[in-house]
């Protein structure tokens, strides 16, 4: 028999914009919305989007790019790299001399592991006041579903169990014993959530 998760999150990895909600058996759904650098805006979703300094390592990511990407700070600003996991498309746009795109896949896994890494903080930070857990060990020791949806494009395995991989590296289902993670590959995860 299935357990019936403590909370089940879902997120839409997309392209150029990313998009996080999630429910308990006794709420809602609830729209992540107060995403870092947004302001009060009360955004929907977050750029997929990140910057690095010179030295490789991380600076920002989302909507906190906008103020730190300035060519003159040696900072370089990483979009699209979700479209690069696949081997084809990032093989395409080298033969067209894309320049945005990144020198080989390990790269592309590497901006989307440091990009689903900063979600997750902010999914973390976000849920577990809310459901009364920040100050009680978090939601560790919950069950938490997390749900991901890919592009029906990525027909190869191959792929999907890269970006398995991609999401595990950044968080999503390490934490805790009672975690686990799902990638859909037929409905968008509000669909799935929805259904809950």
């Amino acid at each position: 028999m299935e357990q019936q998760a403590d909370i089940v999150v879902a997120i839409d990895f997309g392209t150029t914009y990313t998009g996080v909600a999630w429910m308990t058996p006794k709420t809602p759904i609830q729209v992540i919305s107060d995403w870092p650098g947004s302001g009060d805006r009360g955004e929907r979703k977050v750029p997929t989007a990140v910057v690095y300094h010179a030295s490789g390592v991380l600076s920002s990511w989302g909507f906190l790019c906008a103020d730190d990407d300035d060519g003159t700070l040696g900072k370089t600003r990483r979009e699209f790299f979700k479209i690069f996991l696949e081997a084809d498309t990032l093989a395409s746009a080298q033969r067209q001399g894309i320049s945005s795109a990144p020198a080989s896949i390990f790269e592309a896994q590497l901006f989307a592991t440091d990009y689903l890494s900063q979600v997750y903080l902010h999914i973390k930070e976000s849920i577990e006041p809310e459901i009364g857990r920040r100050h009680l060990g978090g939601w560790t020791k919950m069950a938490v579903e997390f749900v991901f949806s890919v592009p029906t494009t990525w027909t190869s395995l191959g792929v999907v169990n890269m970006f398995k991989t991609v999401i595990r590296n950044a968080g999503f289902g390490a934490e805790g014993p009672r975690y686990s993670v799902e990638v859909d590959l037929s409905l968008k995860p509000r669909l799935r959530l929805s259904r809950r």
